[in-house]
């Protein structure tokens, strides 16, 4: 892998136009001019790669119709037995990345796009994620990290919950709000108790230095 280019990540993906006029069409995904772009231009110069792999399938819940699922893989090493996907940060700390994909669900993608990988190509199984990270301020730097096995997992089982959520509520025409209709409870974060006990009793005084 080479350096990056010496542009900013969104300056990047600024010249790539995207036609959603048919999601479930793969030629319709990007342009031809787009794809050759990509091949001539990747931000990342990953050798022995494929770049931009359209995943397109379907699954069949018991006792409901197919569901059309789709994914875009950023490189899919011709070695290896795992995907890469490219993300943009403000912070290339391990907290503020772990945080990220949390927050961003990016577990569950990874949990997808295995799934579809492994489903489109039955003879090319692949179990490992990997994310290239570049920092969106100067000078652009650049990291590299693995999603846990564990986390991959939790991401499968949590768009299973989901693709059966949506199932049950595209046969039955119900469609519950995230609460499924009940009144919930919320409180404040247990860090605000904290906060809290802070402004009534003040600061913990530092030692005094001799």
């Amino acid at each position: 892998m080479t350096k990056p280019l010496e542009i900013s990540p969104n300056e990047y993906h600024s010249r790539l136009k995207v036609n959603r006029a048919n999601i479930f069409d793969a030629d319709s995904y990007l342009s031809k001019s787009v794809i050759w772009e990509l091949k001539q231009a990747s931000l990342y110069r990953c050798e022995n790669a494929q770049k931009q792999v359209v995943l397109l399938n379907k699954v069949k819940l018991p006792g409901y119709d197919e569901i059309n699922l789709k994914a875009l893989v950023d490189l899919a090493p011709t070695s290896g037995s795992y995907l890469v996907d490219i993300k943009t940060t403000n912070t290339v700390t391990p907290l503020a990345l772990s945080k990220k994909t949390a927050e961003l669900g990016y577990h569950a993608q990874a949990g997808i796009y295995l799934k579809l990988w492994n489903l489109c190509f039955p003879d090319d199984q692949r179990d490992r994620f990997i994310f290239i990270w570049q920092c969106s301020e100067p000078p652009y730097e650049v990291c590299v990290s693995e999603l846990p096995a564990a986390d991959i997992y939790a991401g499968e089982e949590w768009i299973a919950f989901q693709l059966e959520r949506l199932a049950n509520a595209t046969k039955t025409n119900t469609w519950p709000d995230p609460f499924l209709n009940q009144v919930a409870v919320i409180g404040r974060p247990e860090w605000a108790g904290y906060q809290d006990e802070e402004e009534y009793d003040g600061i913990i005084p530092a030692p005094a230095h001799c």
